[in-house]
């Protein structure tokens, strides 16, 4: 699956994502800095807009609102997964701007590069 830059590696009941970036394109198109996604609902906007992958299992259980995944159970790329780890390739946000939805027990692997990159950009704020 490839949607923007968020890449699925599947192999049985294994999995591994690649990057898990904001696909602005798309985004643009509901959202502008006066419009924003409801914070109330978690990443309900983002999946019935197609922003995220709907894939149970890789978000925060505390941005998950109560019967959200029924409304996903026939959509085709629905599934449900325990990914391994998270591999970010750098840190541009159309690679790692949907990261803070991810769920942090998944492991997150990036070269050492990106990550101090990251944390410059984080303590520049």
């Amino acid at each position: 699956m490839h949607r923007g830059n968020k890449i699925l590696l599947e192999d049985g009941d294994n999995s591994i994502l690649l990057d898990f970036g904001t696909n602005f394109n798309e985004e643009n198109k509901y959202f502008d800095k006066f419009l924003r996604p409801r914070q109330i609902l978690g990443i309900y906007d983002h999946l019935h807009l197609s922003l995220i992958p709907p894939l149970r299992g890789l978000y925060r259980e505390d941005l998950e609102i109560p019967g959200i995944w029924g409304d996903f159970k026939e959509h085709s790329l629905y599934r449900e997964i325990e990914p391994l780890a998270l591999l970010i390739s750098h840190a541009h946000l159309d690679h790692i701007g949907y990261l803070p939805y991810i769920n942090h027990k998944i492991p997150i692997i990036t070269s050492l590069t990106s990550k101090i990159h990251h944390l410059c950009r984080k303590f520049q704020r």
